[in-house]
């Protein structure tokens, strides 16, 4: 892995929210990347504790790696991975998702879960028809992975949800989906993912929308993978979101994670929102990371429920 850059080479803190260093010039995002002409290292020492309290890993955690290492790893290409889905009311945009994840993805797929938070009978009857029927005509064995269809009587939210469908999750390592994505990449970005956590224990998850079209900052120093030199970024912590809130990077959007991160602080419903679960996922010395190279892309922001869907969290 590439050695952590030095401290005169860091992203300037006044960028990502955090007391600035006293030698902080000018920054600025160019492309996503927080670049500055910071020339110190003297950080304040509030900066220094955030620092040192966001490279924490929580004894828990800590002891969930101390068991992997304990028994032999599998390959990353025979790593068994669960996808999970969460939707609400939007068919047409679930199929899109599914179909373009099916087509560009190469890992093996033990199970993909969908819950379906609409609270429409009939539209969670379609869908268990639909998927969970999915076998070709004069075919014995299903032509993709299986599907279960989860459906919740009535509208909880994004975060319940995501909670309970991670519930049913069998494997160690989760893809979660949201239904308004878009997968238009190489296929091997789950295999790459799961290099990046291997190598960092404390990283919660890996995201995957396209540069061009991510928002949130990344960090300017690139890092390789131990074992295939998969180059990736971590996401700046600590970006101001408004109002007194913080995003770190963290989110529900497309990426690998791990189910045990994703248990940490099950159950999700005294978590809020999107923005106040990834703080308190935060809050255990959790960061985010995102490959070099991004694989899929927004689809859903005409038809958007995130914000009527975080209300009811």
């Amino acid at each position: 892995m590439v050695p952590e850059e030095e401290d005169d080479k860091r992203p300037c803190p006044r960028q990502v929210g955090l007391p600035a260093c006293r030698s902080c010039r000018v920054v600025g995002v160019t492309d996503g990347i927080v670049s500055s002409s910071c020339v110190g290292n003297d950080l304040l020492e509030d900066d220094r504790r955030q620092e040192q309290d966001n490279s924490r890993i929580s004894l828990a955690l800590l002891a969930d790696w101390q068991l992997l290492l304990l028994s032999p790893f599998p390959s990353a290409a025979q790593e068994k991975v669960t996808v999970t889905i969460t939707s609400c009311g939007r068919p047409a945009l679930l199929a899109e998702t599914i179909r373009s994840f099916l087509a560009a993805n190469t890992h093996p797929i033990e199970e993909v879960l969908v819950i379906e938070d609409s609270g429409n009978a009939t539209l969670c009857r379609q869908l268990q028809a639909t998927y969970m029927s999915n076998l070709e005509a004069g075919e014995e064995e299903p032509s993709g992975p299986p599907f279960r269809i989860l459906c919740n009587k009535e509208r909880v939210g994004q975060v319940v949800s995501l909670d309970r469908v991670t519930q049913h999750v069998r494997t160690d390592f989760v893809f979660h989906l949201e239904d308004d994505w878009t997968c238009d990449g190489t296929g091997n970005f789950i295999q790459d993912s799961l290099e990046i956590l291997r190598d960092n224990p404390n990283c919660f998850q890996v995201h995957l929308r396209h540069r061009k079209s991510m928002t949130h900052p990344v960090h300017p120093q690139l890092f390789l993978t131990s074992r295939s030199s998969i180059p990736y970024r971590r996401l700046v912590y600590g970006w101001y979101a408004g109002d007194g809130l913080y995003w770190h990077g963290l989110s529900f959007g497309p990426g690998l994670r791990r189910k045990s991160h994703m248990l940490l602080l099950s159950p999700f419903e005294s978590l809020g929102s999107e923005l106040q679960a990834q703080a308190a996922f935060y809050s255990h010395g959790l960061w985010a990371a995102a490959l070099e190279e991004g694989v899929m892309e927004h689809t859903g922001d005409s038809d958007s429920k995130r914000e009527e869907w975080e209300r009811r969290d």
